[in-house]
């Protein structure tokens, strides 16, 4: 049995309530790929939707909700006191993905969802530069490898699409 991965918790409300992290990669992917339609980048949003939040499956990321709703974290003594960076494991999985090109627009978009855009060069924002956020994200991937490729092989949709993440011609990539 694996463990139940949470993206965003309820306030007074048990886990039970608070939504899974493959249910709101899912939704987030859906609702971008809608919204992007019109401009002919619906598989482009697709993966950002289920990029974005893929550190949230580190156990850190797990510890602070369980802390910050009052719950015991007990299993996750230590762990998760620091501040959290969810966003660095889901940029360096485009990198590896995707590859340098492409994988670089992904790594941006992801890196900077909460932030804005990283810059490339650290001359003027030092290690928040998208290299140093990489290099973290491949540190941050590493933990979380087992279940970042469970969360993968489960996504799709009721809409005929394909699991997992997608090529900007439509087809699915296969890992």
């Amino acid at each position: 049995m694996s463990k139940k991965l949470y993206a965003h918790s309820k306030d007074g409300q048990p886990r039970e309530d608070w939504q899974k992290l493959e249910v709101h990669l899912k939704n987030v992917a859906q609702k971008a790929y809608g919204f992007s339609k019109d401009f002919c980048s619906s598989d482009w949003a697709w993966n950002a939707g289920r990029l974005h939040d893929l550190g949230k499956a580190a156990d850190e990321f797990q510890a602070y909700l369980l802390r910050e709703n009052g719950l015991d974290d007990r299993r996750y003594d230590g762990i998760g006191t620091r501040k959290i960076n969810h966003s660095s494991a889901g940029a360096a999985f485009a990198m590896e993905v995707f590859g340098p090109q492409v994988g670089l627009v992904y790594a941006y978009l992801v890196s900077g969802h909460h932030a804005g855009l990283p810059d490339f060069y650290s001359s003027e924002t030092g290690r928040a530069a998208l290299p140093f956020r990489l290099d973290e994200g491949e540190k941050n991937l590493s933990n979380i490898r087992q279940e970042a490729d469970k969360i993968e092989k489960k996504s799709g949709s009721s809409e005929n699409r394909v699991p997992g993440l997608r090529n900007i011609t439509g087809k699915a990539i296969t890992q």
